[in-house]
């Protein structure tokens, strides 16, 4: 059977796609294993229920945030992008009326 051959370039994308992958494994074990704890301590108290909702709540606040700070880090940078180009469109104005 022939083996393929990657570049080096494609090597090293498929290396830090497995490290990104990694990283986020972790984390999200990381918050497994805290909703577990989380809720095993109000279960074993015998509030299994509000275990369930206070999970619940944290993962909904926390999908919350993340779609906010999405949203907030696309709308900074296309008024960045923004800024740049009317900024750019100002001084090429400016060059070319200073330039006669």
């Amino acid at each position: 059977m022939h083996r393929s051959r990657l570049s080096f370039d494609e090597a090293m994308t498929l290396w830090e796609a497995r490290d990104v992958y990694r990283v986020r494994a972790f984390f999200r074990g990381l918050l497994i294993l805290f909703f577990l704890l989380e809720f095993s301590m109000e279960a074993s108290h015998g509030y299994w229920y509000i275990g369930v909702v206070l999970v619940a709540v944290q993962y909904a606040v926390l999908r919350g945030l993340g779609w906010l700070l999405r949203w907030v880090l696309r709308w900074a940078n296309r008024g960045v992008y923004w800024c740049v180009d009317a900024t750019k469109a100002a001084l090429v104005t400016w060059w070319h009326e200073h330039r006669r």
